[in-house]
Order: C-alpha cells, then structure tokens, then sequence
C-alpha cells in the first residue's frame, strides 16, 4: 500500500521526490552461512549472482510478425521465499547446490535507520518534495485531491493525514497576515491624517500609496520570473508598516508648507 501512495504521489506534476520515513517494509533476506559455504566449495560472489539472477526481469527485445509488434520478456522476478531458496547456485560432483543448501532465506522487514510516531502510535511519514519554481499552493492543492482519491480504496485501519505539516499553511497565513495589515495600516492612516489635518484630499492620497506599492511590488515579482513565498510576503508586510510612517510624515509636511506659503502649488 505504501508503494503505491508513493507511486501516486509522484506521478503529480511538480513533485520531485517522496522520502519514506518509519513503516516496516518487507524485503527477502539471503543470510549467508559461512561454514556451508565452506563445505559446499561456494564463493560469496557465485551466491549473490545465483541470488540477483533468480530475482530479476530482463528484456528479450521487439518481434515484428504480420504487421504488428510484440514485446518480449522475461519475467523472473521471485515471488516467494522456497523459489529463490530452490535456485542452483553451482553443480558440485553432479548434485545442484541450492541457495538454501549455503542460506537461510527469509522474508523480513530491513534495519531501521529512522522511525515515525503520531499521537504515540506507529506511523509512516512521507515528505513530499518539489520540483524548482513549483508553485507550492497549486502542488498543495494537487496533492490533497490525489490523496483523497487514495482515502476510498484505503483498507480498514489506515488514514491519511495530509495536515500534519503544511507548507501552504505557511503562505496562506502570510498572505491573510498582509491583508490584515493592509486594511489596519489604512484604517490607522486615515484617521491620524483626517483627525489631525482635517483635508480629504491628503488622506486619499496616502491611502493610494499603500496599495499602489504593493502592486508595483509583485508587478516587479513577475517580471524577474520571481514568485511569491513566505519570505516576500513577510517582507511586504513590513514594508507596509514603514510606508505607512511616511506616508503620515511626508504628507503632513507637504501641507504644513503649503499652508505657510513655502510651496504654492501651480
């Protein structure tokens, strides 16, 4: 099941690779026995290629015949454990030496070089990596639908959390995080400039920096091929707060020199 996951995972377009973490896969163990090797006249190479030759596949080529092509191939991929212990490794004195003869083989789950838990109970974690200039919210988006599709022919017992981290939360946050300061940055412009310079005019055109700045901002984004990540977003949310400072202070000066007739306007 886990194989297949992957396998779906990385047919999404944008996914570069999926790294496994925890689970217990199975895999057949040859587990060498020095002595019968000994007695047996068989050398550590001749196991392993007795051991690779009767679990393999190979391809026989294309046959043409009337007009229509065949593949060719030879299926030799070991299904179970008594079939890769019956493959002959050598012929000693006319008698075939099995791999069992020489090997313990069995099937058994590999070391564990790391392990996965959620809510203290085994788990497998798959962490989904993206191809350069991916965008994250779109791959996100893909990925959820094909694991919901996987969610219905899941057996009993297993689920799929896709939430347990999730780098478009990030992004989403930042993105609602400018918006937010956006509308208090405006709020807040409006009424120091009205409460204490009493002229429409100049709040409005403090008010049409903001926006304004921004857009020139991810205008300058998409034409250096450049896309919108957490780290450009909490940037423009600090710059909001710096524009706001001066939009307050450069147009309250403005005005003040006007009014003192140090700047006439045309």
């Amino acid at each position: 099941m886990l194989k297949t996951i992957k396998q779906q995972l990385l047919s999404v377009t944008g996914v570069s690779q999926v790294v496994v973490m925890g689970g217990e896969p199975k895999q057949f163990q040859v587990l060498a026995d020095p002595y019968k090797m000994k007695y047996y006249n068989v050398s550590l190479s001749e196991l392993l290629i007795a051991t690779e030759e009767t679990n393999s596949n190979a391809s026989g080529g294309m046959i043409n015949q009337r007009g229509q092509e065949y593949i060719v191939r030879a299926t030799g991929r070991s299904s179970n454990v008594k079939n890769i212990g019956n493959s002959v490794v050598k012929i000693n004195n006319d008698k075939p030496v099995k791999i069992s003869d020489i090997a313990d083989v069995k099937m058994d789950s590999p070391t564990k070089i790391g392990d996965a838990y959620l809510n203290e109970k085994p788990a497998v974690i798959l962490t989904v990596l993206k191809q350069p200039n991916t965008n994250t919210l779109e791959l996100t988006s893909d990925i959820d639908k094909t694991l919901n599709d996987l969610k219905i022919s899941l057996p009993k017992g297993v689920n799929i959390n896709s939430k347990l981290f999730n780098q478009a939360d990030f992004i989403e946050t930042s993105i609602k995080n400018v918006q937010r300061v956006l509308v208090e940055g405006g709020i807040f412009v409006a009424i120091v400039l009205f409460l204490f310079l009493l002229n429409f005019r100049t709040t409005v055109i403090s008010l049409t920096a903001i926006p304004v700045s921004l857009l020139l901002s991810i205008i300058t984004l998409k034409i250096m091929g450049l896309t919108i990540n957490t780290m450009s977003l909490g940037g423009m949310a600090i710059a909001i707060g710096v524009l706001v400072d001066d939009a307050i202070i450069d147009v309250e000066n403005v005005l003040k020199r006007l009014k003192e007739n140090h700047l006439k306007p045309e």
